[in-house]
């Protein structure tokens, strides 16, 4: 017959309390780390975003600062120049410009492709409305009118597109970079934890695990493991241990009883037990033998003895023996005879008494001395 994982004792790596534990550390390590770092990657990057629309409204400021006259007279080289210098110092993160006349019309759109032309149209002729700051919906765009002159007459609209998706890369970069860093502490974390869990769960456990299987193998005298320890391990092997120590003690009085009770059932002395209240609890065969060739003459001093129903009579019933169990010691015995019929018995009454000393009845011990008392009649004659 095959045997199970429980009967060998071994368990499935995967359903260990070991593997468990860890499994479930590395599961709240993970998530604790993704959500502070999904946080604080989305708090970054609506950062950046806010960074980029504050420059992009300072660049678009500058420009139309600086070209109010080339507007003004339609200088197109002049726009050019002044433009694509403010766009080339703000770096990548600037897509591109366009320069709008006072009716709106296109004056100088930047050569690259990224500037959404009909988008910057829509901000141009919002900001020649309003004669104010326009933003697109996402921050990446911003039109501004160009004045010219002490009174400030608006003469066109300058519009710049940006993009974050610079910043982004960078800043998805440095976060994973971060991850990883925090992937191999968690690595190494993990490794230390799980060296701890083995060596001081894991291991003792299974110790204590064989420690009971001795014990469920009768096997007392191997000590148990860890009971020196402090804490919950500590405390399991210690009433292990209490355990182990009265199952080895009840196993002792077993045995010990085991052989007294085969000496007892096997002697040929006709002997029987009472309780402390004196009721029959036990009687051997050679005492039951002897008890039964009395009757019906045992009957009439004692009258709650049945030859088929010995257990359970109450010796105190016997006339004429009158004794106190309590007051007997383990180190003497009380001695009686008695004529049942045309028969003499001898009575021997010894007082049994548990570990502790209290009294847990007694053994009586019956004898046919019939003959004896015959011949002894006899001699006197």
């Amino acid at each position: 017959m095959a045997l199970t994982d429980t009967d060998t004792g071994r368990v499935n790596p995967l359903r260990s309390l070991f593997f468990k534990t860890t499994f479930m550390v590395a599961v709240c390590v993970i998530l604790v780390v993704t959500i502070v770092e999904g946080m604080h990657f989305f708090a970054h990057r609506g950062e950046l975003q806010n960074q980029i629309t504050d420059r992009a409204e300072e660049v678009t400021r500058l420009l139309a600062m600086q070209m109010g006259g080339s507007v003004k007279f339609g200088n197109t080289d002049a726009v050019d120049q002044i433009v694509s210098g403010v766009m080339a110092a703000a770096g990548r993160d600037a897509l591109g410009a366009m320069v709008t006349t006072r009716d709106g019309a296109p004056m100088f759109v930047t050569s690259s492709t990224g500037l959404d032309q009909d988008r910057a149209l829509a901000l141009s002729e919002q900001a020649l409305e309003t004669g104010q700051v326009a933003v697109g919906p996402d921050g990446m765009s911003v039109a501004l009118p160009v004045t010219f002159g002490g009174e400030g007459t608006v003469v066109g609209a300058v519009v710049t597109g940006w993009t974050d998706k610079f910043r982004a890369a960078a800043l998805i970069a440095e976060k994973a970079q971060t991850s990883l860093t925090a992937l191999g502490v968690l690595v190494i974390a993990l490794i230390v934890t799980g060296y701890y869990l083995l060596r001081r769960l894991t291991r003792p456990m299974l110790r204590l695990r064989n420690a009971m299987t001795q014990i469920a193998k009768g096997n007392y005298d191997r000590p148990i493991p860890h009971t020196g320890r402090r804490d919950e391990i500590g405390q399991m092997a210690q009433r292990l241990d209490e355990f182990r120590n009265s199952l080895s003690e009840a196993s002792a009085v077993a045995v010990e009883s085991a052989f007294r009770g085969a000496a007892f059932v096997g002697s040929s002395a006709s002997m029987m037990m009472v309780d402390e209240s004196g009721k029959v609890i036990f009687i051997n065969p050679a005492c039951q033998s002897l008890l039964q060739s009395l009757m019906p003459d045992l009957t009439t001093i004692w009258p709650g003895i049945k030859p088929d129903a010995m257990i359970g009579a109450d010796l105190n019933g016997f006339s004429g023996l009158e004794v106190d169990l309590s007051d007997l010691s383990a180190s003497r015995q009380t001695e009686m005879s008695a004529r049942i019929g045309d028969r003499v018995v001898s009575i021997k009454i010894n007082q049994a008494s548990d570990a502790n000393g209290h009294v847990i009845g007694a053994v009586v011990e019956w004898a046919d001395w019939t003959e004896a008392a015959q011949r002894g009649s006899d001699q006197h004659d």
